[in-house]
């Protein structure tokens, strides 16, 4: 009987984008609908609050920045003097030279017209095993507004040890030309994918030799069909954080996607 991993392409992926997207009404923050952590500056940071989640030993590659959509919802022009970490632990988190991609914001200090936004990325990289919390403070410098008029993005994220390792045979194919093939995923308690296990990490009773193939050993993949729902309907265009927490899950999924991956986007209005 052969040994090989099944396959965890996008699995990374899809969990961050299913925390992302899938937060519903209110938007996971804690401060209600509509971002309005700001309200007398007009400007508003969402998600209010992020959860990167329990990352485990080895696997901060995996996981990718988060974005943080920066919005004036006033009436009148705001300037941006401050993006910086408010609290501590914030070593453990970083803003990303490049900040937020195609609609990144500028250098400080910058201006955003009523209605107006830009992002920046937040990275989670602790150099230590535990829970870790701050916030991602943006400042306005409007000479007419208090300096107390700032806004606040709580993100929290945790690094642990694995502890716990998950086998699970995900078919068996027992007619293959140089024998039966057990295709099996091993993973940690979070799901994340242990890698580097060679056939001396497997006991197989009454079975020898055994062989391990690991995923990304090759070039060959095999291609991937999803779909992607997006929901317009009220109950999530009522709270602008959700919607956008909706479509940046939807583009990191496509984003990892390959040339010959198939995905197709289903869309539901009221």
């Amino acid at each position: 009987m052969t040994l090989e991993y099944g396959k965890f392409r996008l699995l990374v992926p899809a969990l961050l984008a299913a925390s992302i997207g899938l937060i519903g009404c209110g938007g996971g923050g804690d401060g209600g609908g509509g971002g309005g952590n700001a309200p007398a500056t007009g400007i508003t940071v969402v998600p209010e609050r992020f959860d990167f989640g329990v990352i485990t030993e080895g696997n901060l590659d995996q996981v990718l920045p988060r974005k943080f959509i920066i919005r004036n919802e006033g009436t009148t022009s705001s300037n941006i003097g401050y993006i910086m970490w408010d609290q501590f632990e914030a070593d453990q988190f970083s803003l990303l030279d490049h900040l937020g991609g195609n609609n990144a914001c500028a250098p400080t200090p910058f201006a955003l017209a009523p209605g107006e936004s830009c992002t920046v990325e937040v990275e989670f990289n602790p150099d230590e095993i535990g829970e870790f919390k701050t916030a991602l403070f943006v400042q306005n410098d409007a000479p007419n507004v208090a300096t107390v008029g700032g806004t606040l993005a709580r993100v929290e994220g945790t690094y642990a040890e694995v502890d716990e390792i998950h086998v699970t045979v995900n078919q068996v194919h027992a007619c293959a030309v140089n024998g039966p093939q057990a295709f099996v995923s091993v993973t940690d308690q979070e799901r994340f994918p242990i890698r580097n296990l060679h056939k001396e990490n497997f006991i197989l009773e009454g079975l020898d030799p055994i062989y391990v193939r690991q995923v990304g050993e090759n070039d060959a993949y095999i291609p991937l069909s999803l779909s992607i729902a997006m929901d317009y309907s009220g109950s999530i265009t009522d709270f602008p954080e959700v919607v956008d927490n909706m479509e940046a899950g939807a583009t990191l999924l496509v984003n990892e996607m390959k040339a010959n991956d198939n995905a197709d986007i289903i869309v539901a209005f009221p």
